[in-house]
């Protein structure tokens, strides 16, 4: 089944050398079993007598991976599609060689929102870049065990109900496509079901990846008194420290600019109120809500015009956690300390 084809003469010095070829069957099929793409055969006309051994010695990438396959006991040959066009030539080894041939499964590569191969310009890159844009690592696994795989609806699944419900059938034939938004979405879903203590321990782990200074870290026992709140509308954890920024000392360290013009002497005037107010309020839900509200409608302005000043003195910004969250957490004394350096710009 072996035979040896003479090549061309490389230099005067090199004296007829030959390569080792398979001589592939005439007049049949190479069919294999494919455990995710089915029953594929190729007429062996269509199969070139493939080269074994090259004319210095070496094998090629085909004998060798056989050869490796069967000394390391192989049993299934799981890999992307891209190798399907190897799968018969391999076959043809094994039986050539008289060996057991492994169960071949051959399952889709991933692509990009293109449609295109997954590469580096799309974004795919090491795990350390999700972990550093907040992805945890229970989400990640979560999100990668259905790339391409039919595991039903939940996206919660734990690791050992994942394995129990594997089954390499189930592997979708079609291209599995790396969705940035479907992994945010599981991320939150695996946040928002995460256990305080534990999730206080990842974002841990997250700001040291991220290398956020030390001057830039949230009062562990406030973030650990806002996560109920703050869990609920962050995608990553990366959305969840921002989320948190209300936490940071010498807040607003500045106002973003699509607020200053909301900055005006009248809505400086109800914050001003607000402080004379809020110093002899009880610092509870109920007593904070209805002393905004009462002034609103004294003021004949909405309630949300009022929370508009109230989130910018606080965090100098309006995409915030609720206001009345932020204020029981940060406590009288610093909320009115923010509102007065706010009150201080309009003098």
């Amino acid at each position: 089944f072996i035979s040896p084809w003479r090549t061309k003469k490389r230099t005067k010095t090199c004296i007829k050398s030959y390569v080792v070829r398979l001589r592939v069957p005439d007049n049949a099929k190479t069919v294999i079993e494919d455990r995710v793409q089915g029953t594929i055969s190729w007429n062996n006309r269509n199969l070139d007598d493939l080269v074994l051994l090259r004319s210095d010695g070496t094998a090629t990438y085909n004998l060798a991976v056989v050869v490796d396959d069967f000394d390391s006991n192989i049993s299934h040959v799981i890999r992307g599609d891209d190798h399907l066009a190897n799968a018969p030539k391999q076959k043809l080894i094994y039986q050539a060689l008289g060996w057991h041939v492994p169960i071949f499964a051959h399952i889709p590569l991933i692509h990009g929102s293109d449609g295109k191969k997954l590469s580096k310009r799309h974004g795919a890159v090491g795990l350390d870049y999700y972990q550093k844009k907040g992805i945890s690592a229970p989400a990640l696994q979560r999100y990668l065990s259905q790339l391409g795989w039919d595991s039903g609806n939940d996206d919660l699944l734990s690791t050992q109900q994942l394995i129990a419900n594997f089954q390499i059938e189930n592997i979708i034939k079609s291209p599995a496509r790396f969705d940035l938004i479907k992994l945010n979405d599981i991320c939150g879903k695996v946040i928002r079901n995460t256990s305080d203590g534990i999730l206080l321990s990842q974002i841990d782990e997250f700001l040291e990846v991220a290398e956020v200074e030390s001057n830039e870290l949230p009062e562990k026992e406030l973030l650990r008194k806002s996560l109920p709140f703050l869990k609920t509308r962050a995608k990553n954890l990366e959305e969840l420290y921002n989320e948190a920024s209300f936490l940071l000392p010498n807040q607003p360290n500045k106002i973003e600019e699509n607020c200053l013009e909301l900055v005006t002497r009248d809505s400086l005037c109800l914050l001003r109120e607000l402080t004379n107010r809020l110093n002899n309020v009880i610092w509870e839900r109920d007593f904070l809500n209805k002393t905004i509200h009462d002034l609103a409608t004294e003021n004949l302005v909405k309630f949300k015009d009022i929370a508009q000043m109230v989130r910018i003195a606080m965090v100098g910004k309006l995409n915030s956690p609720g206001i009345i969250d932020m204020m029981l957490i940060l406590g009288k004394l610093e909320v009115v300390s923010r509102f007065n350096k706010m009150c201080d710009i309009g003098k």
